[in-house]
């Protein structure tokens, strides 16, 4: 048997960050480990099951990998895909499902516990939390009436606010409930920012001092670890490649494109 090498000093220590926390936010850039901490974590927390949210490839690939990179020996599941109603029966460790597919889980645990009284899972981890950073999106709606159903939180980010600091604020709702960024968006961006335009389009954080208010309010419950200070990378080199695609792909190119706009327009909440 391959002998696991053990978890790093900065690991061990986002670990027991995590583990003192119920609920907890890792802000920790790529290369890192998240995942493997993740996993760690899971590990008083399978006997009532954990979901994962995560990124469609990060379900089928990154994840099994990882559980089996790690000999971690859980058992999981993947719900997607045609057999996912089936997959969700099952009793699992982990299971693992993507953001497109929260609404239909959504509903089905509805219908499942108004039968049993009870979900296959006790904790979740969203990788990815920057996923869920719109309030007003179906996606974060669900997940907000889901998140009492869990007795441990955890979300994983290596750019938690990726646009704004107003990107954080249903991030740490789904983990608190409000406790820290307060219970409305609009209470939390009036407090903190201010509109850029006349029609309130665009919102500027107020000052420098608001700034370090929210990063006081959530750090806490937040290990932000940059792989600057534990890696040694090689600095970055952009190979860009411009291509002119022929007058049929293009078309094709176009017509995909609205479809994925379309498609996230439709996620937004009228």
């Amino acid at each position: 048997m391959t002998q696991i090498p053990p978890l790093h000093e900065y690991q061990r220590k986002a670990l027991q960050f995590s583990l003192s926390n119920p609920d907890s936010y890792l802000a920790m850039d790529m290369g890192l480990g998240k995942t493997r901490i993740a996993l760690e974590w899971c590990r008083d927390k399978t006997k009532g099951g954990v979901l994962v949210i995560a990124p469609l490839k990060a379900i089928y690939t990154t994840w099994p990998d990882e559980i089996e990179k790690w000999q971690m020996g859980y058992t999981s599941t993947i719900i997607h895909g045609p057999e996912k109603l089936d997959n969700l029966g099952l009793k699992r460790d982990l299971y693992l499902t993507n953001f497109e597919s929260i609404m239909w889980l959504f509903k089905s645990l509805v219908k499942l516990y108004k039968i049993t009284k009870k979900v296959p899972f006790r904790a979740i981890i969203i990788d990815e939390g920057s996923m869920i950073k719109s309030p007003s999106t179906k996606r974060f709606k669900a997940l907000r009436k889901l998140r009492d159903l869990f007795h441990g939180r955890m979300l994983l980010s290596g750019t938690p606010a990726p646009n704004s600091l107003q990107d954080l604020w249903s991030q740490y709702f789904f983990l608190d409930g409000g406790e820290r960024l307060g219970k409305t968006f609009g209470k939390f961006r009036t407090d903190h920012f201010m509109p850029l335009d006349y029609k309130q389009f665009t919102w500027g954080i107020k000052s420098p001092e608001d700034k370090q208010a929210i990063y006081d309010k959530i750090k806490d419950i937040t290990c932000r670890l940059d792989a600057k200070d534990y890696l040694n990378l090689p600095k970055r080199t952009d190979n860009v490649i411009k291509l002119k695609l022929p007058e049929k792909l293009q078309t094709m190119y176009k017509t995909l494109e609205k479809k994925f706009f379309l498609e996230l327009e439709d996620n937004k909440v009228e």
